[in-house]
């Protein structure tokens, strides 16, 4: 594949992953980490939260500590998250989507200073399926996906359309979206609600009712393996964090250490004609980071999520039309 090369350098101590990646306003950002795809992933591979300050990059990051009510830490297997910052109080929340012993739930957290997170609520119903991509609409209220029924590589494989969105209301789920090719990230982008699929290569955009219900207006074909999504803070595109191969990605989750697997990050472009425009910000074979989850962008830096290896720090030039 064609490999764009951007300056940059890798963030070694996030050592089991970096799957999803969100990034408050003061350019600290929350790192999940640990993930087991298909139940497969690194050996020993434990869950963690960390700490990335976009300020100082080469500086390490920095773990938290994940506490409960009763300030017992909590086990996490972290997948999909979510910021809310309360703008009377100023205090900021974190929802994560946790898959620990096969219990599917949502974490609701509070960030505190001292580098913690404290667990203020639990999530769970009957439609946390398999959960992984998560939006906050309001505080305890949020748009969520399910990427499959079966938590296992064939489902995947073949492309089997068992994947759902789903909202919270902050006491119960419902499924609002069914029969989806493995819906993996979700966010608000312009007046849509976007969900990325992996295994079609789509990105669906979808209006918003009154009810919370979505009817689609526009699916575009991206060419690529669609994971998290997250927005550019300095113009609002959607930066997408893609799988250029399918299979590989699979035999990187069955041993990540072994098999390589090739990454791309994408912006697309919303017009004032409505129409969109698709371009390329990073793309390489797998050899300099491999398993691109998700590409979050602050300033003049951009890092890279992977599933299951280092992230990727790269410094961006701006004023270049390519980008």
């Amino acid at each position: 594949m064609y490999v764009r090369r951007l300056k940059s350098f890798s963030i070694t101590n996030a050592e089991f992953g970096s799957e999803d990646i969100k990034v408050l306003l003061n350019g600290k950002a929350f790192v999940s980490s640990g993930l087991q795809l298909f139940g497969e992933g690194k050996k020993n591979s434990v869950g963690r939260i960390f700490l990335f300050d976009f300020k100082k990059p080469h500086e390490k990051v920095l773990k938290l500590e994940v506490l409960d009510e009763n300030s017992r830490e909590i086990p996490l297997t972290p997948h999909g998250m979510d910021i809310w910052v309360d703008k009377k109080s100023g205090i900021t929340y974190l929802y994560v989507v946790n898959h620990y012993a096969g219990m599917e739930s949502v974490e609701k957290f509070q960030f505190l200073p001292e580098l913690k997170l404290v667990r203020v609520k639990q999530f769970r119903d009957k439609n946390f399926i398999l959960l992984n991509g998560l939006y906050m609409i309001n505080e305890d209220q949020f748009y969520f996906t399910n990427s499959y029924y079966f938590n296992n590589a064939v489902e995947f494989l073949l492309g089997l359309k068992w994947g759902s969105v789903g909202f919270f209301d902050g006491a119960k789920a419902e499924l609002v979206l069914k029969g989806l090719n493995f819906p993996n990230g979700i966010i608000k982008w312009k007046n849509f609600l976007a969900v990325g699929m992996i295994t079609s290569e789509k990105l669906n955009l979808y209006s918003i009712g009154n009810d919370h219900f979505l009817t689609l207006n526009k699916s575009i074909d991206v060419g690529s393996g669609l994971d998290n999504l997250s927005l550019d803070p300095n113009n609002g595109d959607l930066i997408l964090g893609c799988h250029p191969s399918i299979y590989r990605v699979v035999k990187h989750s069955a041993d990540p250490d072994a098999f390589k697997a090739p990454s791309q990050i994408l912006r697309l472009k919303y017009k004032e004609d409505e129409t969109t425009e698709l371009s390329e910000i990073y793309s390489n074979d797998g050899s300099e980071v491999s398993g691109s989850s998700v590409g979050v962008l602050y300033e003049d830096g951009m890092l890279i999520g992977t599933i299951y290896t280092d992230m990727l720090y790269c410094k961006l030039d701006r004023n270049k039309k390519s980008f």
